[in-house]
């Protein structure tokens, strides 16, 4: 395989940089389709020679970038579905590599756990409330915040909303 694959547990993900026709001279000829195609062809020979098999209805597809020609790739005979956002170790990504979707759903998990600590707890004081929030609301606002740490204010707000809810 010639593109760079990443492995982690039962999860692969192959990508390659892909240069448009019009750019393709600029790039010393290099082609990521066809690259890309033939690591997935040579993936899937891989497979079957250990006779393990891929699940091609679960393989997807993102394309990313503005100039990204978009081809379509083949798995074993079959079409890759092409694929807009996508769940990985449970960050929501999309193909412009914004993390909106994911940042809005943690905001919302988090205030619906506030809800129900407080509607869970008859005598809710402050030591009970400050043992809760950080066992089960900072988990879910921290979760790999490495991967999609906010840097616009609207999102800044939303995280901040939660605690100032908490408070």
């Amino acid at each position: 395989v010639i593109s760079p694959v990443s492995l982690f547990a039962d999860d692969s993900k192959v990508f390659s940089r892909i240069v448009s026709e019009k750019n393709k001279n600029k790039c010393n000829g290099a082609n990521g389709n066809e690259v890309l195609q033939g690591d997935l062809d040579r993936i899937k020979e891989w497979a079957d020679k250990w006779k393990m098999e891929f699940n091609v209805d679960k393989c997807k597809m993102m394309h990313l970038g503005s100039s990204n020609p978009k081809s379509n790739y083949t798995m074993g005979g079959a079409n890759l579905a092409i694929t807009t956002e996508e769940r990985d170790l449970g960050v929501l990504i999309d193909d412009k590599l914004e993390f909106d979707k994911h940042i809005r759903g943690i905001v919302n998990k988090a205030n619906r756990m506030l809800g129900l600590i407080r509607i869970g707890f008859s005598c809710l004081d402050e030591e009970i409330f400050m043992n809760l929030y950080p066992v089960l609301v900072r988990p879910l606002l921290e979760y790999c915040v490495q991967v999609w740490s906010p840097y616009k204010q609207k999102y800044i707000n939303l995280i901040e909303g939660v605690q100032r809810r908490a408070t």
